[in-house]
């Protein structure tokens, strides 16, 4: 007789097998990934006594072990029967990303486990192994989600005191790097917005021209308070106060929307403790003023979308804090705009039917943000003044594609394509500055008219047809470490204050200078000991924060939230808007997602999900309709046959 108690040896016996099987495919299949990106620590051909046919075949058993073991575990233990196929598609994307991430990162863009077409079966196995482990936490990871959400639930109080306290943990936490470092350092996209505020050079709408804006007025108003430095600090004073009131509204909107004040602890530790933030707060930076109004602008959106449901506030107030800043957000940096209107436009098309109140106001506030930066963007284009944004910076990405195909397939290219090229690029520059972490060696050598583009981009389209695997590398190889964990990204902090010399005399623009060098190597040191540390460097680079992304995507996915998928719109169009960005892990271009997954997360916990709709209720519906259809051909045929 089957009882209890051998059910749960059973259950204790499958479970150890199973976690057996999983370290040991996992460290094999390391070692294989080892053996493909050609790492000579790792690779098993280097080891003496290791027959590589043994550990293929090892592999291969432990697949097949692995596949019967999770679905024995998830079937016969936590009734999860249907087959998820968000977690899976999910486990396909994450698997896919750090396969190639790995490969790439380890060969220095020289190989990709794509692209080798040998042992093409043996390869499929290796990653569908990976992919059923990956599935394997990814659903278990879901159901820890599953009972958190059955516990979450909307707090009514202002809680106000609890923005407080994370405002000034946050503010006692980012000291060490404001007094350190004082008086903050600058970099050179700030120093040359500081010199086009003052007039030294012709102002550039290529830099937002409203943090332009701002950060030459606080400058101009501490140099005439004090001098350079104080110009400086009350530049870092300002983005340091917006980012940690931003964080703290964030932190008392997660604990208003789910209750958890574990959650809340941990939002509070993660934007306190780790240093990005901190050492981001002390440099002169407009994305960090952009990160600020941003964290702003995706609470208020929820704010709308949930109330008067959730939060205690008045409409038309959150309304109006809702423009203004949206205002900012799009004004604060390049191509923000488009981030905006489709936010706000998913959102109201998302209240079109739960909320008609709602859905009028903020139809009025599109078409006010709208008209606020098509008229900014009029004023700008129309002013003398101001310099309109160079047109190489918009063709990034097929300069880079272009570039990587001249130096790998220039052999074959005849005399006309090389002129073709020529007109628009420098050729013999390109094949040789060509760097696909950053494209800005290649668009240094842009000289072109209209007629030439015109001719350029037909080129463009033909090598593309002739070699598309060119295009779809430089695609991986430059945008891939916003998606591999591993990576710590670029200039994730930065310690230096820009210099150069612009006066007739030959003098600095500005007399800025660290008051203690020694605290400043100090931080930086601590900092370099995130970006080596084992599993800290995790929280320093962009890539993690875009898995936890992609789960709380897939997660909503899963549980049919329609609200929080809505909300995700401006985080969605970020990520696009990262596979053309010009430098490959530029942490900055990244803050906006990074800084918002504890909203994620709490956004999926709290929202509400669609029910589907069951197989019973579509029987009845369809018996129903049936009944009714019987019930109109009887009274049809009563008219037509009176005698009966």
């Amino acid at each position: 007789m089957w009882t209890a108690g051998r059910n749960k040896q059973l259950k204790q016996t499958v479970r150890i097998v199973l976690l057996l099987s999983i370290a040991l495919g996992a460290v094999l299949c390391v070692v294989e990934l080892a053996r493909v990106s050609n790492n000579p620590y790792l690779c098993w051909d280097n080891i003496k006594g290791v027959d590589r046919n043994v550990v293929r075949g090892l592999l291969c058993m432990e697949f097949s072990l692995m596949t019967a073991g999770v679905f024995f575990w998830l079937n016969r233990f936590h009734n999860w029967h249907r087959f998820s196929a968000s977690a899976f598609f999910v486990a396909l994307l994450l698997v896919f990303w750090g396969i190639t991430g790995y490969c790439i990162d380890t060969t220095a863009g020289e190989r990709f486990f794509i692209s080798n077409s040998r042992g093409g079966v043996y390869r499929f196995l290796l990653y569908l192994a990976l992919t059923v482990v990956a599935y394997t936490l990814i659903v278990t990871f879901y159901g820890r989600l599953d009972a958190a959400r059955r516990k979450s639930c909307e707090v009514s109080a202002p809680c106000r005191l609890y923005a407080v306290v994370a405002f000034f943990t946050i503010l006692l936490c980012w000291m060490p790097f404001l007094i350190g470092n004082y008086p903050g350092s600058v970099a050179y996209d700030s120093l040359s917005q500081l010199k086009q505020f003052d007039g030294v050079t012709k102002l550039d709408a290529s830099n937002p021209v409203l943090v332009t804006v701002i950060f030459g007025s606080l400058f101009r108003v501490g140099r005439a308070l004090g001098n350079d430095n104080t110009g400086v600090f009350l530049i870092v004073a300002f983005q340091t106060g917006l980012c940690a009131f931003a964080m703290a509204q964030m932190c008392k909107y997660i604990y208003q929307s789910t209750s958890s004040k574990k959650l809340y602890g941990l939002a509070v530790g993660f934007y306190a403790l780790v240093p990005i933030w901190g050492g981001a707060s002390q440099t002169v930076l407009k994305d960090v003023v952009h990160l600020g109004f941003s964290l702003l602008f995706l609470q208020y959106m929820a704010r709308i979308v949930f109330a008067p449901d959730s939060f205690p506030c008045s409409i038309k107030g959150c309304i109006a804090k809702l423009i203004i800043f949206a205002c900012l957000t799009g004004l604060s940096r390049k191509a923000a705009e488009a981030i905006v209107i489709l936010s706000m436009v998913a959102v109201y098309l998302y209240l079109r039917k739960q909320a008609p109140d709602r859905k009028a106001l903020l139809g009025k506030s599109v078409l006010c943000v709208c008209g606020v930066f098509l008229a900014f963007n009029i004023f700008i284009s129309c002013a003398p003044d101001v310099q309109s944004p160079a047109e190489k910076e918009n063709y990034s990405l097929p300069f880079q594609q272009i570039a990587r195909y001249c130096k790998q397939y220039g052999d074959e290219m005849s005399e006309e394509e090389i002129a073709i090229v020529d007109q628009v690029l420098d050729f013999e520059v390109i094949i040789n500055e060509y760097d696909p972490s950053s494209s800005d060696p290649v668009k240094a050598t842009f000289h072109s008219t209209a007629s030439e583009m015109h001719e350029f981009w037909k080129q463009y389209v033909r090598l593309g047809f002739k070699h598309p695997d060119v295009y779809l590398k430089h695609i991986l190889n430059g945008v891939y470490k916003y998606f591999y964990p591993f990576s710590s990204g670029n200039c994730a902090y930065r310690h230096y204050i820009a210099l150069d010399k612009t006066n007739v005399s030959g003098e600095p623009y500005y007399d800025a200078y660290y008051v203690n060098e020694t605290a400043m190597n100090s931080l930086a040191s601590y900092f370099a000991q995130w970006e080596n540390g084992l599993l800290l460097n995790l929280l320093i680079g962009p890539g993690l924060y875009m898995w936890l992304f992609i789960l709380c995507f897939g997660y909503a996915c899963k549980t049919r939230s329609v609200s929080a998928l809505t909300l995700f719109t401006s985080i969605v169009v970020l990520l696009i808007g990262l596979f053309f960005s010009h430098i490959n892990g530029e942490n900055r271009y990244a803050y906006p997602l990074m800084a918002s997954i504890p909203f994620c997360f709490a956004l999926v916990l709290s929202a509400p999900s669609v029910k589907k709709k069951s197989t019973a209720d579509l029987v009845n519906k369809i018996r129903s309709a049936l009944g009714n259809q019987l019930f109109r051909d009887s009274a049809l045929n009563g008219l037509h046959n009176p005698d009966n």
